[in-house]
């Protein structure tokens, strides 16, 4: 999904539910929702065509693992080396591609997790608020 401007990003959403691992441009709603997998299928936050620490992340393999690829998006080169990356991956590992489908699929993008976030946003910002309140009044 190259992309220069991306305001939500729905593609990448639809093509994870129906078991496509997105390769992305790092832009708006695909950096939102795409996960970074590194050469191990490990997240990197805000992390771009594999792990630079191999031994520490090979380890987390199991509990954080990423759901595609993100690339710089006015880079044609860095998209090329990061589809390298997923097919070399999928060739290699296809117990770990298997995975890294199963996991977006599985994720829920409905509205009722994105209004629980928020209220739950809301609530620590009225808390602090009230503490801020209390505390100046006193």
């Amino acid at each position: 999904m190259p992309s220069r401007f991306e305001p939500c990003g729905l593609c990448q959403i639809q093509a994870m539910r129906y078991g496509t691992i997105p390769v992305a441009a790092a832009v708006g709603g695909l950096k939102d929702t795409v996960r970074h997998v590194s050469s191990f299928g490990v997240f990197r936050e805000g992390g771009r065509n594999g792990a630079k620490n191999r031994r520490s992340r090979k380890k987390k393999v199991m509990g954080n693992l990423g759901n595609g690829w993100l690339c710089d998006p006015d880079d044609q080169k860095a998209l090329a080396r990061t589809v390298v990356a997923a097919l070399r991956l999928r060739e290699k590992q296809p117990e770990l591609w298997r995975r890294i489908r199963h996991a977006g699929m599985a994720k829920d993008w409905g509205w009722a997790v994105a209004a629980e976030l928020y209220e739950r946003v809301a609530r620590e910002v009225g808390a602090r608020r009230n503490r801020g309140f209390k505390e100046s009044n006193k």
